[in-house]
């Protein structure tokens, strides 16, 4: 592994460090003060991440409960399933120095949040609450 994917890798892994603790925090603090209705909204089933990329890439997905799933993938566009009820937080990096990233959340085919990296090795993340 050479220095700039060991660099790209350690970001990666601090990044979803800090998303863990902000969804934890976020999630107590709706548990102490939000309405019963908001914090047992039903999952948005048509909503997806969207990952386009020309590169080879490697994506982080923390679910409802701050479970994390990590895929990869290589060029092209793929759709990702998601259980957003809350909130959320993803996201991709590139494995190459050239190429372009993208990671998005869509609902019923709208793109609502979107981040693009064209850094060599570069990460896009998005987070924030689920749609209703």
């Amino acid at each position: 592994m050479d220095n700039k994917t060991l660099f790209g890798t350690i970001l990666s892994l601090a990044i979803v460090i800090v998303m863990i603790a902000n969804v934890q925090n976020a999630s107590a603090f709706c548990l102490a003060f939000c309405a019963p209705q908001e914090t047992q909204a039903s999952p948005s089933t048509n909503t997806k991440l969207i990952v386009k990329s020309n590169t080879d890439w490697s994506a982080t997905v923390m679910d409802k409960t701050g479970n994390l799933r990590t895929l990869s993938g290589s060029a092209g566009l793929t759709p990702i399933d998601i259980d957003c009820s809350f909130v959320y937080s993803a996201n991709v990096q590139k494995y190459s120095e050239l190429g372009t990233a993208i990671i998005a959340l869509a609902k019923d085919g709208k793109i609502l949040n979107q981040e693009t990296t064209t850094a060599p090795y570069g990460i896009a993340q998005i987070s924030g609450q689920c749609p209703r």
